[in-house]
């Protein structure tokens, strides 16, 4: 079973302000009590990072249910060649 769940389908955030992402997110995520037990940390990797709101709000999901496990981050990105 998923712990992360998506709760909407979300617009693109491309051309959104951090502050209306932050509006966009604010209820798009619900992180599930069910992982084992005991927990070490939690690895959040994410496609691309920009501003980090995302990544703040998924995490904050998480920190609800688990506050005192440690969360680490991987972001993913394509650098495009300017030739």
């Amino acid at each position: 079973t998923k712990s992360l769940v998506k709760l909407k389908e979300l617009p693109s955030m491309k051309n959104l302000s951090t502050e209306e992402k932050a509006v966009v997110l604010s209820d798009a995520y619900l992180f599930k009590d069910n992982l084992p037990k005991p927990l070490r940390g939690i690895l959040i990797i994410d496609d691309i990072f920009h501003t980090g709101t995302t990544l703040r709000f998924v995490a904050r999901s998480i920190s609800l249910t688990y506050p005192e496990v440690p969360k680490y981050v991987m972001t993913l990105t394509a650098l495009k060649s300017n030739y």
